[in-house]
């Protein structure tokens, strides 16, 4: 297993069997990818399809939008997706590509990983409407994902390579015929601790956390689940006031929840106006 953390803005590129790869990792500036991740996450129409694996159907998990200069469908793992027009946005992102990989792409396929339980498992983009030998170019915004590649007969040849924010991947050659690849899931989840929180630190520190979810059972009605959620929010900033490190706590972490809410928190959110995640 090799495990590498580029640093520089200069393409990596490792010798891999039967692949080519190439992986910038500052081809957009944090400002660039902070405005695009921004427009991407609100101009797009994202959409959750069901997914059959071994004859059991799930909602995919992980959101999706694809979008084609030449409106042609695209289908795998038993979906067909018709495609929406190429935003200004995504052409713009394609020009850039083109400054160091000529290719002329056509389509793009979104994913949108709301937490670290959205995943992407096992697979090769060797779909017919692809060609033999695709040329795939993966661009990266938001939060750090691991991208995992094995390679399909050589057990031994495996990767993993931490996808950073504004980053690009591009796989070509014969990789999607001789190699797999996945987005995994993860618990872990990053974590601002405010300036101030501990007693002389004065800067905001970076580090990972594990989601805590309160969770209950279907008997519980609805006016106590409401009126405990926003007892909770409603009380979080005197918490903060006895312990700082509940000010780390915000609505944004909503996004990490997995499962379904209760209907009685559900309505305290709505009202509100805090999201969550998309089928929870």
């Amino acid at each position: 297993m090799l495990e590498l953390f580029p640093e520089n803005e200069s393409p990596w590129g490792p010798k891999l069997p039967d692949a080519e790869l190439r992986y910038y990792p500052n081809f957009w500036t944090k400002e660039e990818a902070d405005m695009l991740f921004k427009t991407l996450l609100h101009e797009i129409p994202w959409r959750q399809d069901p997914i059959t694996v071994f004859g059991k159907t799930y909602p995919q998990p992980r959101l999706t939008s694809l979008h084609s200069k030449e409106r042609q469908p695209y289908s795998y793992s038993g979906i067909q997706m018709n495609p929406e027009p190429m935003s200004k946005t995504l052409a713009e992102l394609l020009d850039k590509i083109k400054t160091v990989e000529k290719n002329d792409f056509t389509s793009v396929l979104l994913n949108q990983y709301r937490n670290g339980m959205d995943s992407n498992g096992w697979h090769s983009d060797d779909e017919k409407e692809l060609g033999k030998h695709p040329i795939i170019a993966s661009v990266s915004f938001g939060e750090e994902r691991y991208f995992h590649l094995k390679h399909k007969t050589h057990k031994e040849e495996r990767l993993k390579i931490k996808l950073g924010h504004g980053s690009l991947l591009i796989m070509g050659g014969a990789m999607q015929e001789h190699w797999q690849h996945q987005i995994a899931k993860t618990k872990r989840t990053r974590l601002v601790i405010p300036a101030g929180t501990y007693a002389g630190v004065d800067h905001e520190i970076m580090t990972t956390s594990l989601p805590v979810v309160a969770h209950t059972t279907t008997s519980m009605d609805d006016e106590t689940a409401y009126q405990l959620t926003k007892t909770y929010w409603e009380q979080k900033s005197d918490m903060g006031a006895a312990a700082a490190w509940w000010n780390g706590v915000s609505g944004t972490l909503l996004e990490n929840i997995y499962g379904k809410v209760h209907p009685g928190a559900k309505r305290y959110y709505q009202e509100a106006g805090m999201g969550l995640p998309a089928g929870s």
